[in-house]
C-alpha cells in the first residue's frame, strides 16, 4: 500500500537506534576532510546545543569542526535569534558561518 509508506511513527524512530553521536559524526567528517574528499562540513536545521556539541566533539578529537550552519531564516522566521544559534555561531563562540535558506519565506515576502 503506497499510502502506508508515508505514515510517520515517532515510536519507530526512537526504537531504530540509528542515531549517531556527536563524536561519531565529528570523527567521520574529519576522516573525509583528511582524505581530501571534502573541504569542510556543516550542519542544517540544528540548534545551539547541537552546534556547540559538534564543535566540542571535534575539538576533543582533534578534528575539523563544522564550518557552516544552515537554518531557515527570514523576516518572518527569526527562530535562530530565539534559540541561540546566531550567538553560538558567532566568532567569539564557535566561529561557524551561517547560511540562511528560505529567505523569502516561501514567497510570502
Amino acid at each position: 500500500n503506497w499510502g502506508m509508506s508515508l505514515e510517520y511513527n515517532a515510536g519507530m524512530e526512537m526504537l531504530s537506534g540509528n542515531r549517531a553521536s556527536f563524536d561519531e559524526v565529528a570523527e567521520a567528517m574529519d576522516k573525509l576532510v583528511q582524505r581530501g574528499l571534502i573541504r569542510g562540513w556543516g550542519m542544517c536545521n540544528d540548534n545551539a546545543y547541537g552546534l556547540a556539541a559538534s564543535c566540542g566533539a571535534a575539538r576533543v578529537l582533534g578534528g575539523t569542526p563544522p564550518c557552516v550552519m544552515q537554518n531557515d531564516y527570514s523576516l518572518i522566521n527569526r527562530r535562530i535569534e530565539e534559540n541561540g544559534v546566531s550567538e553560538a555561531s558567532a566568532p567569539v563562540h564557535e566561529n561557524v558561518g551561517f547560511f540562511a535558506y528560505n529567505v523569502l519565506a516561501g514567497g510570502m515576502l
